[in-house]
């Protein structure tokens, strides 16, 4: 999924100026932000999961924004970008969302889109 989301990044990001970087790695319990888009007006926070998303998923995309929050102008540095007013925004990507998570929707302040391969192609669709 990774790869094909990266192949086609502007395909599904239309009209951006983002620029992805995959396997982000940064230090919260040691784990790493699947994909990072930037640009100037924009970071965009992407964590990817196969199956169904559990409730620690959403958690750990929380933490992630968080974390992209107050490290903005490490970011900045890191990409050679000036990122102090970007704005964060968030997607989670799954092949299953069960509903007794889509409650967390209106509240988390990212967004959940769904993913399926068909053909060779990636396809999304929001939640």
């Amino acid at each position: 999924m990774e790869f094909f989301l990266l192949k086609q990044f502007h395909e599904y990001f239309r009209n951006t100026n983002l620029i992805p970087y995959n396997q982000f790695r940064i230090n919260i319990l040691g784990s790493k932000i699947d994909i990072i888009a930037i640009s100037r007006e924009v970071i965009l926070v992407i964590e990817l999961k196969k199956d169904t998303i559990k409730e620690k998923d959403i958690e750990q995309l929380k933490t992630y924004i968080s974390w992209t929050k107050n490290n903005r102008t490490l970011l900045g540095k890191f990409f050679g970008v000036e990122l102090d007013e970007a704005k964060i925004q968030g997607v989670i990507i799954s092949g299953d969302f069960p509903k007794k998570l889509l409650k967390y929707k209106d509240d988390c302040g990212f967004s959940f889109k769904k993913y399926s391969l068909k053909n060779g192609k990636l396809e999304l669709s929001d939640i």
